[in-house]
């Protein structure tokens, strides 16, 4: 079984399309989301990954919702896109971020999204 889950593995890199085809047909609406999250880094489960997008879901219309320690963002796209599929709704995320952490939370690379809808990118210390 194992061999199976790794050559699916394998054709989700290869063809995100069928990957996502793949998750959406396995977990439902909210599986293209899982499958767009698998691909970012983190700490998020599939399993996890889709109760979460279910209880974010079942909020009431126009929901606002907070995410405290977003790190990349796994866990955000899961929850914007129960929002989305929901209609209505908000996803604030914040990461009070420090370098503090693990060897696997310190960043090269930081993405600076300016106000004027412009991106930077700066080099972090390592």
């Amino acid at each position: 079984m194992s061999s199976v889950k790794h050559q699916l593995a394998g054709l989700f890199h290869a063809i995100p399309p069928v990957g996502r085809l793949i998750y959406r047909v396995a977990y439902g609406p909210c599986g293209t989301y899982l499958a767009y999250a698998w691909t970012i880094p983190g700490w998020l489960g599939r399993n996890e990954g889709l109760a979460l997008a279910q209880r974010c879901y079942d909020l009431p219309e126009n929901a606002v919702v907070v995410e405290v320690g977003s790190f990349l963002g796994k866990s955000a796209v899961v929850l914007g896109g129960a929002r989305k599929l929901r209609g209505s709704g908000t996803v604030h995320c914040i990461d009070p971020f420090d370098a503090s952490g693990d060897a696997f939370s310190v960043p090269t690379e930081i993405l600076c999204l300016c106000g004027n809808n412009s991106t930077r990118t700066l080099r972090a210390p390592v």
